[in-house]
């Protein structure tokens, strides 16, 4: 009996190990497969095709959020910038654009899930796209002082930025310092939002170098400028300097400063009623509605 006992327990040991032996090896297969899959959304996110890239995002977000790695991070931030690079040139008409088809959503698409993640690593592209939606802007004061250089080096005159690029950024490092207040700043961080206030609360037509391969149209540039010089105004004024606050106050009760600053009469009007909200601290307008109601009113 005892021996019978024994060789019961020696088969049952047996089928045991047997049976783990095969979930080991299912486990190992089924994780082989994964990540060949995820391999391959990796690769069709990087694809040079553009229809390859959008299979990748299609996929991409059926992989399960604890299945996506660092490598299908990378892949969908250079997705993006693939995406970046191909709507500048067509911009540019260095090549034919693209016709309109069910897919014209997909460079959204990736911004969205580049904002799901949350990275610092994606704050690069993220500036590349800071016109694109608002969105992008929040998650950009999101991130703090991380996402500062970045953004400064987009405006720092050294390559040319749209007006509505300066724009956005100029709001977004507002909206820094309204969340997180001055003290969240160090001093040489604090020197540089100052310096930015003054350089584009001053700038001239011609002064700085715009993307003109983009925006081409004069009565485009003038809109933006003047939208540009609002932002220009609100971050001066968040900075809560006597010497910024007087130059914000000089130049908007001034219209000969204004036209100096590339300003039209309608333009004027719209900066003054501006300045009367920054003034009083009242709730920024979204951009757009307020100049167009501006110009409406006209």
């Amino acid at each position: 009996m005892v021996r019978i006992g024994w060789i019961r327990i020696g088969l049952a040991g047996l089928l045991f190990s047997a049976t783990l032996a095969a979930a080991t090896c299912t486990a190992r297969t089924q994780q082989a497969v994964q990540s060949a899959a995820i391999n391959q959304v990796a690769h069709d996110l990087t694809h040079a095709e553009r229809d390859r890239r959008i299979q990748g995002l299609n996929a991409y977000v059926r992989v399960p959020l604890e299945a996506r790695t660092e490598e299908l991070k990378s892949a969908l931030i250079q997705s993006l910038e693939l995406e970046l690079d191909m709507g500048r040139a067509i911009a540019t008409s260095k090549i034919p654009p693209l016709p309109r088809d069910n897919n014209h959503d997909f460079r959204f698409g990736l911004v969205s899930e580049i904002l799901t993640l949350k990275d610092p690593d994606t704050i690069p592209v993220l500036v590349r796209t800071i016109n694109m939606a608002g969105s992008v802007a929040a998650s950009l004061a999101d991130f703090g002082r991380l996402a500062l250089p970045t953004l400064v080096a987009c405006i720092d005159g050294q390559q040319p930025a749209l007006e509505k690029t300066i724009d956005i950024v100029l709001i977004t490092l507002r909206i820094m310092v309204q969340r997180n207040g001055l003290n969240y700043f160090n001093p040489q961080e604090r020197v540089t939002l100052r310096s930015i206030a003054h350089r584009f609360l001053d700038l001239k037509p011609g002064e700085f170098p715009t993307d003109t391969e983009i925006v081409t149209w004069q009565e485009s540039d003038e809109f933006w400028r003047a939208i540009r010089l609002g932002g220009a105004m609100q971050l001066a004024w968040v900075l809560n300097e006597p010497v910024l606050r007087e130059k914000v106050t000089a130049i908007a009760t001034d219209p000969e400063a204004l036209r100096e600053r590339g300003l039209n009469a309608k333009q004027v009007r719209y900066l003054k009623g501006r300045f009367e909200r920054i003034r009083t601290d009242q709730p920024m307008l979204p951009t757009y509605s307020s100049m167009i109601r501006s110009s409406d009113q006209q």
